[in-house]
C-alpha cells in the first residue's frame, strides 16, 4: 500500500474551515468596531464636557471681574459723585451716562419675552434674547493717572486738569476725577501739553454729549487721580452662527459689541442685599427695586451652557437653574454652572 505524502495530505482547505474562519473574523472585526465606536463616543462626550467647562470659566472670568469693580470711582468706598455730563444733549443716554446713579442696574427677564424694568433703547438695540437676565455695570478703569502740580489751572472751578505725561486720555473720553472723598465725571474736550505735565480740559461744547458745566465742584490736588469710566452691559444674544452667546458692550463707546463666549443657553442673575447697612448679606432677590440697587453686595450668576454638537444625548434632559426647571430635547450636551461675585465697593 502506498502512503500519502505530507504535501498530498495538506493540499486544500475545506468549506467548514472557511466558514469557521469567516465567523471568527466577523466576531473580531465586530468587536473592534464596537470598541472603536464606544471610544469615539466617549471622546466626543469628554471633549464636549471639557468645552462646556472651559466656556464657563471664560464667561465667569469676564463677568466676575467687572461685577467686582461695580461702583469703583478711584477708591474702594462709596464716594459722592458729581456728574457734569449734559443731560439736555439729544445724544445723552441715561443708561450709559448716569454715573451718579446706581453702580449696577438689573434687568430681570419677566417670562413674557420682556424685562423688568423695561430695557432702554440703547440696550434694546443690541437684540438680547428673551428669557435671559441682563446686567449693566458702571465703573472706572483700574488704570488711573495721577494729577500733577499745579493740578488745576486757577481756582477749583477751572476746567484744566494737569496730569502725568503720556496719560492716554483723548478728546471725547468719559472720565472721573477722584480723591477718595468725592468724584466728578466729565467728558474730555481737549488736550494740551508742555513742561513736565500735560493738561486735559472739560469745557462745555465741542463733544457729545458734552459737559453741562466746566466746574469740577471741588479743588482736586495731591493724591487725586483721573481714570476713564464706562457703562458695560452683559447680555445673551445670537451670534453670526445663530448660536446664543454672551456679549459685552460698552455703552459709552462707539465700538461694536464684543462676543465673549458662545453656547450660553440661558443666564440668570440673583442679587444679594444688605438691607440694614451692616455690611452683611440679608437676602437674595431676582429683580431689585431702584432703592435696593444701592444695597447690592453680591451678584450670583447661573448659566445653562450648551455644546456645539447635536445627537450627543438620546433622551430629553431637565435642568434646575436658580430654582426653575428647564427642559431640552435637541440632543445637545448641557451643563449648569454658578458663581458669586462680591461687589467690592460695597463690601467691608
Amino acid at each position: 500500500m502506498i502512503g500519502l505524502s505530507r504535501q498530498d495530505r495538506q493540499a486544500g482547505i475545506g468549506l467548514v474551515e472557511i466558514m469557521v474562519a469567516l465567523v471568527v473574523s466577523s466576531l473580531l472585526i465586530g468587536g473592534l468596531i464596537q470598541i472603536f465606536s464606544s471610544n469615539k463616543q466617549a471622546y466626543i462626550l469628554q471633549d464636549e464636557m471639557s468645552r462646556l467647562q472651559e466656556n464657563g470659566r471664560f464667561a465667569f472670568h469676564f463677568l466676575m471681574k467687572d461685577m467686582r469693580m461695580a461702583g469703583y470711582f478711584g477708591c474702594r468706598n462709596n464716594v459722592p459723585v458729581q456728574n457734569n455730563l449734559d443731560t439736555s444733549d439729544p445724544a445723552y443716554d441715561n443708561a450709559a451716562y448716569d454715573f451718579a446713579g446706581a453702580p449696577l442696574v438689573a434687568y430681570n427677564a419677566d417670562g413674557n419675552g420682556g424685562w423688568s424694568p423695561s430695557l432702554p433703547a440703547s440696550i434694546q438695540a443690541l437684540e438680547p434674547l428673551p428669557g435671559n437676565d441682563i446686567i449693566l455695570i458702571r465703573s472706572a478703569d483700574a488704570g488711573s493717572v495721577n494729577l500733577t502740580p499745579p493740578y488745576q489751572s486757577g481756582d477749583a472751578q477751572k476746567a484744566s486738569i494737569h496730569l502725568e505725561q503720556d496719560h492716554g486720555l483723548q478728546k471725547g473720553d468719559i472720565a472721573v476725577v477722584s480723591d477718595c472723598s468725592r468724584a466728578t465725571v466729565v467728558q474730555i474736550t481737549g488736550e494740551g501739553g508742555g513742561g513736565t505735565s500735560a493738561a486735559v480740559t472739560n469745557n462745555t461744547g465741542s463733544t457729545t454729549p458734552g459737559n453741562a458745566t466746566s466746574e469740577l465742584g471741588a479743588n482736586y490736588g495731591d493724591g487725586a487721580i483721573i481714570a476713564k469710566i464706562q457703562s458695560t452691559v452683559f447680555y445673551v444674544a445670537n451670534n453670526v452662527n445663530n448660536e446664543p452667546a454672551l456679549f459685552r458692550k460698552n455703552l459709552t463707546s462707539d465700538e461694536n459689541a464684543e462676543e465673549l463666549v458662545a453656547g450660553i443657553d440661558q443666564m440668570s442673575l440673583r442679587y444679594g442685599l444688605d438691607s440694614n447697612n451692616n455690611r452683611e448679606l440679608n437676602s437674595y432677590v431676582e429683580a431689585p427695586t431702584a432703592s435696593q440697587l444701592a444695597e447690592v453686595m453680591a451678584v450670583r450668576v447661573s448659566m445653562l451652557l450648551r455644546g456645539e454638537r447635536q445627537n450627543i444625548v438620546d433622551d430629553g434632559q431637565s435642568f434646575v437653574l436658580d430654582g426653575d426647571v428647564i427642559s431640552r430635547d435637541d440632543g445637545r450636551l448641557r451643563y449648569v454652572v454658578s458663581s458669586t461675585a462680591t461687589v467690592r465697593n460695597r463690601a467691608p
